[in-house]
């Protein structure tokens, strides 16, 4: 086997690999969409396509299942080409380039296995976060809704130290950290920078609570609903 058909077996493998599992994942999000809707989280949101998530799911996996195969073949291929290979001649004209031709395959083998199994890395990588490919805007979202929780919870720590450690009470809620109550002197805020890092990426106020009373989290608890908007949920951002 020669360098050049070692890499058309190769791509040949991984784009086969990728249109049969395109088309079967195709077929499933077309006739049974109910599987990708119960698989993944936020599979009943409106713009969650399961179609989209089909192909996008048989093509990683297919081509993943391609690399695979491909690489086994060209191993396959070399072993046989050095098992059934006649002895070197020194007084035989190709028989050096024969045996030069071999070692320049096992190189080959060599260096496709390398590229092959880090190839299969990035693609099981992104058949296991089909929120970044599929909806990557979403993503970023969510990122960024936690990046404001992260703040909020700063600025209720500021909050605290101007109130011997206590906290906001739920009732009075997040509010208070950028609007000062009538009857609190020791109030010197505001205690963020931004009073819209009070919503979500979504638009929807962040949920608070204060620490609980019967020994509980001594911390207050912040979170997002989600892009669900529903309480307690799998999408809910802590």
């Amino acid at each position: 086997m020669k360098i050049p058909s070692a890499i058309a077996t190769f791509v040949g493998c991984t784009v086969l690999g990728a249109g049969i599992g395109g088309g079967i994942g195709y077929a499933l999000g077309k006739l049974a969409p109910g599987y990708y809707r119960s698989v993944f989280v936020g599979g009943n949101e409106p713009s969650f396509d399961p179609v989209a998530v089909g192909i996008g799911q048989g093509v990683t996996q297919g081509a993943a299942g391609g690399i695979v195969v491909g690489l086994a073949l060209v191993v396959l291929f070399i072993w046989r080409d050095v098992r059934t290979a006649a002895p070197a001649d020194p007084h035989r004209e190709g028989a050096p380039r024969r045996r030069k031709i071999s070692v320049g395959l096992l190189v080959f083998a060599a260096i496709v296995a390398v590229l092959g199994l880090g190839s299969a890395c990035i693609v099981v990588d992104v058949f296991l976060r089909p929120d970044v490919w599929l909806n990557p805007q979403r993503q970023l979202s969510r990122d960024g809704t936690r990046q404001r929780i992260e703040r909020v919870n700063d600025a209720l720590e500021n909050y605290a130290l101007d109130h011997d450690g206590r906290y906001p009470s739920t009732a009075q809620g997040l509010k208070v950290l950028y609007v000062k109550p009538e009857d609190d002197p020791a109030w010197h805020g505001p205690y963020g920078k931004d009073e819209r890092d009070l919503k979500d990426a979504w638009g929807t106020p962040l949920c608070y609570a204060e620490p609980s009373a019967e020994g509980g989290s001594r911390k207050p608890s912040v979170w997002s609903l989600g892009p669900d908007k529903a309480p307690n949920t799998s999408d809910d951002i802590r």
